[in-house]
């Protein structure tokens, strides 16, 4: 099933975030044997940095030329290292925007980026950048922090909410697609509010079909159930204390959860989480579930 990643897309600022971005797009890439696509947008509206270099560059022509040469110093480099196809672009405009563009237009599978860097750019406004690629992307994104310098994932923490059971199950065949490996340990939280009771119910019961499942599916899993009223910052809290490489997040929630995913609750995770995101996006969730399905299907027959 991991044959469906061909593409994946991570776009660059030259930046320490973007770097460690590139790392875990490479590890992906060679993973599923897919295309990597390096992006550098050059925005016009403000002063840009290239590297560690703090010199200002006005001239779009000239900086185009430099952010060229030294894509192709950075693809040559993986090439001859790593033996996967790199593709390399240059555009000027809004980062998000042509983000989404490229993506579309190329079938991206898969994007990777920072969640920090942008030098001379506030953190609001880095933030705002992710933010609009997760929330527009037709495709899952992974978000990486700054500071994490891993390029595998092993310790995994799933939040669950109050919706439909086959929304974690897709969350977690797409997880498992993306980041095949026997080694993966999954946490299961499942969260519910201060006493809402009959959620809770709900809740235990998704976290322990799903977690029944994916033992039997061969993968280590562990889970517990909590009340919190800051959904956001008890998940940042969580993830910090028990070390955990990735956060895996579908914005196909209930209404209380989506203030959390959609909202500014988001860009606080963007900025503050120690570990990458993973938002899984519903479209490409239900694509695994129908080749699952499909898979079974064929296997009982």
């Amino acid at each position: 099933m991991h044959e469906r990643i061909k593409n994946i897309l991570v776009p660059t600022d030259f930046s320490n975030s973007a770097k460690n971005a590139l790392e875990v797009g490479i590890a992906l890439a060679k993973r599923h044997s897919a295309q990597l696509h390096i992006l550098h947008v050059i925005i016009p509206q403000y002063i840009s940095y290239i590297g560690e270099a703090d010199i200002p560059y006005d001239n779009w022509n000239d900086l185009e030329k430099i952010s060229k040469n030294r894509l192709l110093e950075t693809s040559k480099s993986i090439i001859k290292k790593h033996k996967i196809n790199v593709v390399n672009f240059i555009d000027i405009g809004i980062v998000s925007e042509s983000i989404e563009k490229y993506a579309s237009k190329l079938h991206i599978d898969l994007v990777v980026m920072g969640m920090n860097g942008m030098r001379g750019i506030n953190e609001h406004f880095v933030g705002r950048n992710t933010f609009q690629v997760i929330k527009n992307a037709i495709c899952p994104v992974f978000a990486i922090p700054e500071k994490f310098s891993k390029s595998s994932f092993q310790q995994v923490l799933f939040p669950i909410g109050n919706t439909s059971a086959n929304v974690d199950f897709d969350n977690y065949w797409a997880l498992k697609n993306m980041i095949p490996s026997d080694d993966l340990e999954i946490d299961l939280l499942g969260i519910s509010r201060f006493e809402d009771y009959e959620t809770s119910d709900r809740v235990k019961e998704k976290v322990s079909e799903l977690s029944n499942f994916i033992k039997k599916d061969g993968l280590k899993a562990s889970f517990q159930n909590i009340f919190c009223d800051n959904i956001t910052s008890f998940i940042l809290e969580y993830a910090s204390i028990n070390q955990s490489d990735l956060i895996v997040i579908n914005p196909n929630i209930d209404s209380d959860w989506e203030k959390y995913v959609l909202g500014n609750n988001m860009r606080k995770i963007i900025n503050q989480a120690q570990c990458p995101i993973l938002l899984i996006k519903p479209m490409f969730s239900n694509l695994l579930t129908i080749e699952k399905n499909t898979l079974n299907y064929s296997n009982q027959n």
